[in-house]
């Protein structure tokens, strides 16, 4: 039979967020600000997206080379055999959590072997070694895609996932004194099986017991209510039990979601929306002047973070100014009028489709109080209106009071294809 499934143990309970303090800053200048920062690295980035574009071409000539032009029978029996120790560490891979900035050496036979060793099996061996990087959790894209002037970015997030699973527990039938009435084996069986399907569920006092009742006209068919605690609250959960009596044995049968992972998981966005700085180089991702993500939103996602009050610096006279901005409404054109005309589907007046509006989530380094002493914080602005709809400072978000990006160096090595 299977055995009950062990719950993980919960993290512990995380420390409460700084309250907030009164900013005085300029809306208007740091709208601007952050504007004129995104038109600056934007046009910066040109160089190194040249120099990605070659690098990549660079990268699918060697595939290319592989796919298009095999090599001949005399390298075929020296070629394949570095491929096994290559398999081998793409599987390590999968199970790394950090980004390995070794090469993988490939040392041949022969004068020619050496050759072709050098100059074909090594550069498609780190190529497969590196490509399989980005089997970390959560990663779905290519690790290559991720390298912005030698580092990666990322998020981590604390979740959780649940499947339904059953847990089965097998007992044995009570054993009574000879001559023991009906009435008392059903109540001594009650009894046990009562205590018994508490213990396995409470899994021995993790959980606590809300009520527990017969499900319909069947005494063998329970619900089960428990409150469980996460993370930063108290769920109310139910299980469903099934007891099956047989001459020799008793089987409690439990259905429930049961937490498949709990902890931290890594996920990393397309770089092509980050922004980064001129000297996070010098100075690393914590502390570079400022990291920008740009996003798109609609006005509806505007409408609820406002009511939710993660936007609260939005009042009526922003939320117009919004709603207007620039580009934020598109008319249909005289080709989709005349088409639709053609079509019997004109309409009394023009119609007007809702764009997605284009903003930018920044941590930016700012002299908040005009002390000449900068202080980490978030500042969220949309970019068409020119409205900063949040500011706050980094500790009143994030516990750790640090930006939550995490950066992998990577090295760049003479003579390879990575660092050229």
């Amino acid at each position: 039979m299977p055995q009950a499934i062990e719950r993980d143990t919960l993290p512990p309970k995380p420390e409460p967020l700084r309250r907030s303090r009164k900013f005085d800053i300029d809306r208007e200048e740091v709208a601007r600000t952050i504007i004129d920062d995104f038109n600056k690295v934007k046009s910066d980035r040109t160089t190194w997206e040249q120099k990605q574009e070659k690098w990549m071409e660079m990268l699918e000539g060697i595939l290319g080379a592989r796919q298009h032009e095999p090599f001949g029978p005399e390298a075929s029996a020296n070629f394949f055999v570095p491929l096994a120790p290559a398999n081998i560490i793409r599987q390590q891979a999968v199970l790394m959590n950090v980004v390995e900035n070794g090469e993988v050496e490939v040392i041949g036979y022969g004068e020619e072997d050496e050759e072709l060793a050098r100059t074909k099996q090594k550069p498609f061996i780190n190529w497969e070694f590196k490509e399989h990087m980005n089997a970390l959790p959560k990663i779905d894209e290519g690790l290559f895609q991720f390298i912005v002037r030698g580092t990666i970015i990322g998020n981590v997030t604390w979740e959780q996932e649940w499947r339904e699973g059953l847990e089965v527990e097998t007992l044995p039938f009570p054993q009574l004194p000879p001559g023991t009435s009906v009435e008392d084996q059903n109540a001594a069986l009650a009894e046990l099986l009562h205590f018994k399907v508490i213990e396995i569920v409470l899994k021995s006092g993790k959980f606590e017991l809300v009520d527990m009742k017969s499900r319909g006209n069947r005494g063998l068919s329970l619900d089960v209510i428990y409150k469980e605690p996460l993370q930063f609250a108290t769920v109310e959960r139910t299980a469903s039990v099934e007891i099956y009596v047989e001459d020799d044995r008793v089987e409690i049968h439990i259905f429930r979601f049961v937490k498949e992972y709990e902890g931290p998981r890594l996920t990393i966005p397309s770089l092509e929306d980050w922004y980064i700085s001129r000297d996070a180089g010098i100075k690393g991702l914590q502390n570079c002047n400022f990291i920008l993500r740009r996003f798109v939103i609609s006005i509806e996602e505007i409408h609820a973070r406002i009511a939710d009050g993660v936007w609260d610096l939005v009042d009526e006279d922003d939320l117009k100014k919004i709603v207007e901005g620039k580009d934020a409404t598109k008319e249909k054109s005289p080709s989709e009028e005349l088409r639709e005309r053609q079509e019997g589907q004109e309409d009394s007046a023009p119609t007007q489709d809702l764009e997605e509006i284009e903003g930018f989530e920044c941590f930016y380094l700012w002299d908040v109080n005009d002390d000449g002493r900068k202080e980490q914080v978030i500042f969220t602005v949309l970019k068409d209106s020119e409205v900063l709809v949040r500011a706050k400072r980094i500790e009143e978000v994030l516990r750790s009071g640090l930006r939550s990006v995490w950066s992998a160096p990577y090295i760049k090595r003479e003579n390879s294809i990575y660092g050229r």
